[in-house]
């Protein structure tokens, strides 16, 4: 009888432990980053549930034509070349960071001209936690810890390098000061 008692406990654990096993996943994938979509300025939509099997580079764009945002567009270029079988990159304007509208013709040629084909632009987007009921989903999604499982910052601007992995969890997050660092982005790639 004692057995009995023991067995019924046992499997009583196991059902509780199970709905909140349940209740946990649910929570994860209503709040999963592979729900969201991205409106590409060449009017294409992407579902990044398409990209669970690859590494998501999502980068802030510049919006200027200078030497130095040249240089940066080269150097997604060339992150995104070198890990073409297991990187999808998404590279966006931010409004907040001075995209304006009249200028998209002159932003998409610029993109065109320094970005491989492989790279999805989105269309221009409030990225920042300020813009409140504006901000994109995405980056609603990058900047809260109760979306995104425990990063919790403001978007830092232009430059801005954010990794997710291919089980959809944002595990690194560069600053534009750090961008340009070879051995910390080879050790978040590898």
């Amino acid at each position: 009888m004692n057995q009995k008692k023991i067995s019924n406990m046992n499997i009583k654990s196991v059902v509780v432990l199970l709905i909140v096993c349940f209740m946990t996943i649910g929570v994860r994938a209503q709040n999963s980053v592979y729900t969201i979509s991205i409106n590409a300025l060449n009017g294409s939509q992407y579902n990044l549930s398409n990209y669970t099997t690859d590494t998501l580079l999502i980068v802030l764009l510049p919006v200027k034509k200078a030497s130095t945002e040249i240089a940066f567009l080269n150097r997604i270029d060339s992150i995104t070349l070198a890990h073409s079988g297991t990187l999808k990159t998404i590279a966006i304007p931010s409004i907040e960071d001075g995209y304006k509208q009249d200028s998209t013709n002159t932003q998409i040629n610029m993109y065109q001209q320094y970005l491989d084909t492989g790279i999805i632009v989105a269309q221009p987007v409030y990225t920042h936690k300020s813009s409140g009921q504006q901000q994109n989903q995405l980056f609603q999604w990058l900047t809260h810890a109760n979306q995104n499982g425990h990063f919790n910052d403001e978007e830092p601007g232009v430059g801005s390098f954010y990794f997710i992995d291919t089980s959809g969890n944002l595990y690194a997050i560069f600053e534009p000061e750090a961008r340009n660092s070879n051995k910390a982005l080879n050790k978040v790639l590898l």
